[in-house]
């Protein structure tokens, strides 16, 4: 299921004089292999308030950019074509300036959400009124989402979706599915259906580097994987609010994959903490690799165009809708 607030942001009428420069630029990435940023995870921080056990951002270092810094940064993302952008961490909240950085590529049209562990939305609610989309992480019940998370953190994020639904700001759910909490897949399912939102869902990833030596414990074996997806799919085909689509989810419980991002580092890229430009931010091991830019020193075209390729066979983060919106393969979305 794509987010249909993202798919009429870049689809509806008033917009088609700017789609049709996106389309020149998709047709030009098929065609010629040129780089473009439509969409953009911006890591705004690598700190964070809380420490999941699965987490593979503590042992990096990164140095951060200055509020003027990120918003010059975001600017040259907006010239440079970005119609969406997400906003994470590390805890993106603890960056004071979010709020003004939402309102300032917003006034520029582009598609704004942010993806927090929940727990300082009560108290910044207000920086996000003008936000698109949060997506709030909830790794299910509270005995498992704390487990990871820390105690407490499972009812702060709980009152923050709350908080956003009285303002009227649309919420999502992020579920990291490990082997403590795989049997909670009903719980958030339904949470997503008490509050008209989506649940997304995705394994602590086998990619290299992408995994805290702490989680090896918790990393669901292929199997596993595949039954977590068969239940994803029986909830699917009953009508639940999952973003996977069925065509990834009946490829998965096969124990086929999805294949490479074809369009990372091409379409879509990430923005780390310390200005740098890498394709996907799900290979943060690629972090400490050379070759990647800082977009404060070359601008965020030159570092786009001289980035390495991304060597990945692909993951279950959640890029694949995309892919497959940009490479007009539309029955993948179903």
């Amino acid at each position: 299921m794509m987010d249909r607030g993202l798919l009429w942001a870049f689809f509806r009428p008033t917009m088609w004089g700017r789609r049709a420069l996106d389309l020149a630029r998709v047709l030009s990435a098929h065609a010629l292999g040129s780089r473009h940023p439509l969409f953009v995870q911006f890591l705004v921080t690598a700190r964070c308030n809380l420490a999941c056990t699965y987490c593979e951002l503590p042992p990096m270092r990164f140095g951060e950019m200055t509020d003027d810094e990120v918003s010059a940064v975001l600017d040259d993302l907006c010239d440079c074509g970005m119609r969406k952008v997400s906003f994470t961490g590390g805890e993106p909240l603890l960056r004071g300036g979010l709020g003004a950085w939402i309102r300032r590529v917003k006034a520029r049209g582009v598609f704004a959400n942010v993806i927090t562990n929940g727990w300082y939305l009560e108290e910044r609610a207000q920086d996000l009124r003008e936000a698109d989309l949060v997506v709030v992480s909830v790794d299910g019940r509270a005995e498992s989402h704390d487990a990871a998370r820390g105690a407490g953190s499972h009812a702060r994020a709980l009152r923050g979706i709350e908080t956003c639904r009285r303002l009227g700001v649309r919420v999502m759910t992020s579920t990291v599915l490990s082997r403590a909490s795989v049997e909670d897949i009903p719980w958030v399912v339904n949470l997503a259906r008490e509050f008209r939102g989506i649940a997304i869902f995705q394994p602590i990833e086998f990619a290299p580097g992408c995994v805290s030596e702490r989680a090896g414990t918790l990393v669901l074996t292929p199997q596993e994987w595949r039954d977590a997806c068969a239940r994803l799919l029986a909830f699917k085909r009953s009508g639940a609010p999952i973003a996977y689509s069925r065509w990834f989810l009946e490829r998965a419980v096969q124990g086929q994959s999805p294949g490479p991002c074809r369009l990372a580092g091409r379409l879509f890229c990430s923005v780390l903490p310390d200005g740098r430009v890498v394709p996907c931010n799900v290979l943060l091991g690629l972090a400490t690799a050379n070759g990647f830019l800082d977009a404060r020193q070359v601008g965020v075209r030159e570092a786009m165009r001289r980035m390495p390729r991304p060597d990945c066979a692909g993951c279950a983060a959640g890029y694949q809708p995309l892919d497959a919106m940009l490479r007009f393969r539309w029955w993948e979305l179903r």
